[in-house]
């Protein structure tokens, strides 16, 4: 980051990051157990009420909390705002899984400062569970301190794969594919476009 000391806001990003995702999570949540319907947007990606109902509360979350900020939102685009803080939201990553009454999906939102990811969260109702991380501040599950894994030796590391079916015809199929031989498990299923999670 800049020169600019952003060091109170990132602490308050945590804890607004948190709110937010879990305030879209609720939202989301109420859609989850009835019939929802979907639609087509124009790139060809699954849109139902509930991303558009989990957008408006993590939206209302952060507006709350920093007015000034601008946000960049997958559903409505670009709210202005300053320029040197953005807010990124998801407000149902797994859209198909959701649609089909699975249980991974949830809100992702991202504090972006200076060009920067400062703090981010993502909820993930029907697990229970939820994940906040900051600058300075760790990142913590349910609110208990979680770390990076202590395994140096890839064949001994798990790797989560988005969609197979989307990483196999690119160039990286090989080279992904290499890495999954050499892994102790692969896990393959998400709204991913490609790319591999570790």
């Amino acid at each position: 980051m800049d020169a600019m000391d952003w060091t109170e806001t990132i602490e308050r990003a945590f804890s607004i990051a948190r709110e937010a995702a879990e305030a879209g999570a609720a939202a989301a949540w109420s859609y989850f157990s009835s019939r929802v319907e979907t639609e087509r947007k124009s790139d060809g990606s699954l849109v139902t009420a509930a991303d558009k109902a989990a957008e408006d509360a993590i939206i209302a979350v952060i507006r709350e909390a920093f007015p000034d900020h601008s946000i960049l939102a997958e559903e409505t685009g670009v709210h202005v705002g300053r320029d040197d803080a953005r807010w990124i939201i998801d407000p149902l990553d797994g859209t198909h899984r959701f649609a089909r009454g699975m249980r991974f999906w949830g809100p992702m939102v991202a504090c972006e400062l200076s060009g920067e990811i400062a703090a981010g969260a993502v909820a993930l109702p029907t697990l229970s569970e939820s994940y906040v991380a900051a600058r300075g501040h760790g990142a913590f599950r349910n609110g208990e301190r979680i770390n990076v894994s202590q395994r140096a030796k890839w064949s001994e590391s798990n790797v989560a794969c988005g969609s197979l079916g989307r990483l196999l015809p690119t160039k990286h199929a090989s080279a992904a594919l290499q890495l999954i031989e050499q892994s102790d498990y692969c896990f393959s299923g998400g709204d991913l476009e490609g790319g591999l999670l570790i």
